[in-house]
C-alpha cells in the first residue's frame, strides 16, 4: 500500500482584507455582545480584528481572539 505524500498547507492571506467585512464584524460584535469588545489593528488599512472577552471564555477569565 502507497502512503499518501503529506500536503504542507500555506496558511497564507490570500488577497486583499475586506475592510468593510471586518468593520461589519467590529460592529457586531460591540452591539450584541456587552462584555465584549472588538478593535481593528488601523482603521483605515486593517490587517487584524482583535476581540477581547473581558469575562473570559468557558474556564478561562479573560480570552483574547484575534484574526
Amino acid at each position: 500500500m502507497t502512503e499518501a505524500p503529506e500536503r504542507a498547507e500555506d496558511h497564507t492571506l490570500r488577497g486583499a482584507t475586506d475592510r468593510p467585512a471586518l468593520l461589519t464584524i467590529r460592529d457586531i460584535i460591540e452591539e450584541m455582545e456587552p462584555l465584549a469588545s472588538a478593535q481593528l489593528d488601523d482603521y483605515l488599512n486593517p490587517s487584524v480584528l482583535e476581540v477581547i472577552l473581558g469575562d473570559g471564555l468557558c474556564e478561562a477569565e479573560g480570552a483574547r481572539i484575534r484574526h
